[in-house]
């Protein structure tokens, strides 16, 4: 079971979906480097986020149905037409959408049709993680709180201290 956070802003203790667990997210993007950066970045970004990947071909509804994820990451061209089927398993506001560029039409359109957040493609190493924090009603930042940029970075390295 996870152990309550305290909310420093409000001084009450609740679990916190991302820093008392580790939600799953499947990334889903069609460009494979895209794809790829994606995963690495949120693998190794705060050890938050357990990663899940499709399958070669394997379509989205049987990857959600597969890894049961918390959250998924799309393209902006994808949603939600390429969803349709997949939201039945996995509600609008559990997927992040990746745009093409930093235009806010894009961003409203994903936000119109539910999405839980958008982000565009150059912002992804930046914003992604903020954006899916917020989607599963993370506050926290950093995240998990109290851990310092140097600490998360040696994390990551390998190193321990």
């Amino acid at each position: 079971m996870p152990q309550p956070t305290v909310d420093s802003e409000h001084g009450d203790q609740r679990s916190c979906p991302v820093c008392d667990a580790t939600p799953v997210v499947l990334v889903a993007l069609r460009h494979p480097v895209m794809r790829r950066w994606t995963e690495e970045l949120l693998a190794a970004e705060h050890g938050c986020w357990d990663v899940a990947r499709m399958d070669g071909g394997e379509l989205l509804v049987d990857a959600i149905g597969r890894t049961r994820p918390d959250l998924v990451v799309v393209d902006d061209s994808d949603f939600p037409s390429c969803c349709q089927a997949a939201l039945d398993r996995m509600p609008p506001e559990r997927v992040m959408v990746v745009g093409p560029e930093p235009d806010t039409a894009y961003r409203s359109l994903a936000l119109a049709n539910g999405a839980g957040g958008w982000v565009c493609r150059e912002q992804v190493g930046d914003d992604l993680s903020g954006a899916m924090r917020a989607a599963l009603g993370c506050r926290h930042d950093p995240c998990p709180p109290g851990e310092s940029p140097a600490r998360r970075s040696s994390l990551r390295e390998g190193v321990s201290r």
